[in-house]
């Protein structure tokens, strides 16, 4: 676990990490949760989906070189804070960007 004092830090490091652009001010140990939502791998998948786009979650798996079961979970997380969208087709779900740029504000 991290401590209060380097959350911020760690948190900064990761989104540095996969080039995501992201402005933040934390103060509170809520931010806690945000290391949770915004692991490096999900960044990496946001990243992805800001650049490209993908006929499903499979293809944006192989694209990660990821289990599609993993990325499936990962995306409904992200679609449960708002980050993802899917859109459907026939029976393809496919992952959409919803944001494009991430503030927060604590």
């Amino acid at each position: 676990m991290i401590k209060n004092s380097g959350i911020n830090q760690e948190i900064e490091k990761i989104f540095r990490e996969v080039d995501y652009k992201v402005e933040f001010n934390l103060f509170n140990d809520d931010c806690f949760d945000l290391l949770e939502i915004f692991t490096k791998k999900r960044l990496e998948m946001l990243s992805k989906l800001s650049n490209n786009s993908f006929f499903s979650i499979r293809d944006l798996a192989e694209k990660l070189n990821r289990d599609v079961k993993n990325v499936y979970e990962d995306l409904c997380a992200l679609e449960k804070h708002k980050m993802i969208e899917f859109e459907t087709k026939g029976r393809a779900k496919i992952p959409k960007l919803k944001k494009r740029i991430i503030i927060l504000k604590f």
